[in-house]
């Protein structure tokens, strides 16, 4: 049921308790579907371009709504709120879902659009009681109710191309004999997550499309209320860790132990640490980074039990927020740390992987910075298992591969400044190298460029080294 422009005099009475709005409210079935990465993207991209992206997202999904059924409640840019109401609205709202999925699969292929043109979206589905208003100031009606909440939030946990319905949903898709045979790429069971808005778990489910791969819902949920004390903590932590930017090693020091106590902090408030907080996560990764940070001004750098502390620290906080490739990129760098010191070929396949990891996060949310970073490290990390590897064949191949990712960088770095220029100078330095070219200057002139960017980069010295060796191997033949 709709209600008309006396929507506010409705709300008064309802205030006053002499209206009974849980008559005016219908069972309904809420999809919202939101493109992945627009804002990135527009970052990076023309206005038309963005636009083309939007337009096209909007249009499939709008299709698959009305095809099933559904009406298209709100357009947000590039999200788009939908509703189904009456006979089977939860089954024809999933089913329209799956079509989305599949037509923006279809969509990408039809334009030839790759990655960082094509489209991804995530889908929240939800099932319950919805008000419909209607304002004469706006075209569009007003959805209401928790059902609407649940399922904008649900995308949240999505990753991209994953449809998350609650389970209430599926139940009343399903409810009639044989009604679960209609989704057989379904989770058999629930999964309980925490969403934002809500004081307890809800129980979800993925449903994806016959033939794709059914990804499990990520542990990123959202916690209940940060005690105030723990709001102080983190304050007082994030502002220890701008004083301690200077690199002044007490400065440091007292950084790490501010977030130390955040993460402990929440063990005391919670019995545990809780997946999802993003305190938790913020005091993780900010100590490992500080830990790191303070090696780069201590020789010979980070060693036994504070590297082991990093690793802790990025084991919690990856998976606390399995997506973010920050967290990926600092464990690789520590497992390749720990390698260089133990000798452990276990830490440079675990380096290896945290790299090819962080690449791919970082690409599936159009990180265009934090992809030519994954790719630097990564072709450090494959020119290291080179240098170990006793196969020839498999350390060329390495190399080449090394070198490619060198090559996609070697295209858009000049842009990027500090620290990740300095590791790029260095890695292709060291491809180039193992690849045998003999432009010594040009090497030199690319080491010396780095040292001048950053010159507490930990592979400087290696590189020097490696030229040497190169020079004197001539002078030798």
């Amino acid at each position: 049921m709709t209600i008309d422009a006396r929507a506010l005099d409705y709300a008064r009475e309802m205030l006053c308790n002499q209206r009974d709005m849980g008559a005016l409210a219908k069972k309904s079935c809420v999809l919202f579907a939101d493109l992945v990465g627009l804002s990135e993207f527009k970052r990076h991209h023309t206005q038309r371009e963005a636009l083309d992206k939007t337009l096209v997202h909007n249009a499939v999904v709008t299709d698959a709504i009305r095809n099933l059924g559904g009406d298209v409640i709100k357009y947000l840019t590039g999200g788009v709120l939908g509703v189904f109401v009456d006979d089977n609205a939860a089954e024809r709202a999933i089913q329209a879902g799956l079509q989305i999925l599949v037509g923006i699969d279809t969509a990408n292929q039809a334009q030839h659009w790759l990655f960082p043109k094509e489209m991804s979206t995530k889908i929240g589905i939800a099932w319950g009681e919805v008000w419909t208003f209607s304002f004469p100031e706006s075209t569009e009606n007003d959805l209401q109710g928790l059902a609407v909440d649940i399922a904008c939030r649900l995308v949240d946990l999505a990753s991209s191309q994953q449809l998350i319905c609650t389970d209430e949903a599926y139940q009343e898709a399903t409810r009639k004999p044989g009604g679960a045979s209609s989704f057989p790429n379904s989770d058999p069971e629930p999964t309980a997550r925490l969403v934002r808005g809500l004081h307890d778990p809800i129980n979800l489910r993925v449903i994806a499309p016959e033939g794709k791969e059914r990804e499990s819902i990520k542990l990123a949920g959202h916690p209940r209320a940060i005690p105030d004390w723990m709001h102080r903590k983190i304050d007082e932590a994030r502002n220890a860790y701008r004083i301690a930017q200077n690199g002044k090693e007490e400065q440091i020091d007292a950084a790490i132990r501010a977030f130390s106590e955040v993460v402990y902090g929440f063990r005391d408030a919670r019995g545990d640490v809780i997946k999802g907080d993003p305190g938790n996560f913020e005091a993780n990764v900010r100590a490992a980074e500080l830990l790191l940070h303070r090696s780069r001004y201590n020789k010979p750098g980070i060693q036994g039990a504070a590297l082991e502390e990093v690793i802790k620290h990025l084991s919690l906080a990856k998976q606390t927020r399995p997506d973010s490739p920050h967290s990926w990129l600092l464990a690789c760098w520590t497992r390749f740390k720990r390698f260089e010191l133990q000798r452990n070929p276990d830490d440079l396949v675990r380096a290896v992987d945290f790299a090819e990891t962080a690449k791919n996060a970082a690409e599936k949310i159009l990180d265009s910075v934090g992809t030519l970073l994954a790719k630097t490290y990564l072709a450090r990390m494959l020119l290291a298992r080179a240098e170990w590897s006793a196969d020839d064949v498999a350390s060329a191949n390495d190399i080449a591969a090394a070198a490619k990712y060198c090559g996609e960088v070697q295209e858009v770095i000049r842009h990027v400044q500090g620290k990740r220029l300095a590791q790029y100078l260095v890695t292709h330095v060291l491809v180039r190298l193992a690849q045998g070219e003999s432009d010594y200057d040009g090497i030199e002139k690319m080491i010396t460029e780095a040292k001048e960017v950053d010159p507490t980069n930990s592979d400087l010295e290696h590189a020097y080294a490696k030229l040497r060796d190169a020079r004197t191997a001539i002078l030798v033949k």
